[in-house]
C-alpha cells in the first residue's frame, strides 16, 4: 500500500510597495511527502509476502498430511530432525485423528493444526518438548503441501 500525504502551506510574502496585487502577496505551496513502504520501494512484483493462515490453504495442507504419510514424515524429519520424524511416524494415526475434525471447521487458522497435533501427542503420552517439535513441523508441513 502506498501512502502519499499532501500538505498545503500558506506562505505570506511581505511587500514594501503597495502596487503588488493580493494574488502576488500570498502563495500556496503544495508539499508532497514520500512515505516508503514495501510496494513503492521494491515495486509490486519484486516484493512478495508469503502468508499461511487461509482456511483453504490449511485444509489442503491437512489433507496432504493425511493422504501422504511418507512425504509428511520426510518433511517433519527435514524440518525438525530425526527424533521428531520418528515420533510423527509412530503416532501418525493419533495425529491424523486429531487433525481430521478440523476439516469441518468453517474458519481454520494454521495455529489450530498446531494445537490439535500438540493435544493429540500429549494425550498419547509424548513429552511436551517432542510434541511441540512435531506440532511445529506440522505447521510448516501444511505450507509445503500446497
Amino acid at each position: 500500500m502506498v501512502f502519499l500525504y499532501t500538505k498545503v502551506i500558506n506562505i505570506t510574502k511581505q511587500v514594501d510597495t503597495p502596487k503588488v496585487s493580493a494574488d502576488e502577496a500570498t502563495a500556496t505551496i503544495q508539499v508532497n511527502t514520500f512515505t516508503p513502504s514495501a510496494g513503492n520501494v521494491y515495486g509490486a512484483d519484486t516484493f512478495k509476502e508469503s502468508k499461511i493462515g487461509g482456511t483453504w490453504i490449511v485444509k489442503q495442507g491437512i489433507k496432504g498430511i493425511i493422504r501422504n504419510k511418507s512425504a509428511a514424515t520426510r518433511i517433519v524429519t527435514e524440518t525438525m530432525g530425526s527424533k521428531a520424524g520418528r515420533t510423527f511416524s509412530i503416532y501418525y494415526y493419533d495425529i491424523t485423528g486429531g487433525l481430521e475434525p478440523l476439516l469441518s471447521w468453517a474458519d481454520l487458522p494454521a495455529q489450530a493444526a498446531f494445537d490439535a497435533t500438540l493435544r493429540s501427542l500429549m494425550e498419547a503420552g509424548v513429552t511436551r518438548a517432542d510434541a511441540t517439535n512435531v506440532a511445529q513441523a506440522i505447521k510448516i508441513a501444511i505450507s509445503l503441501f500446497i
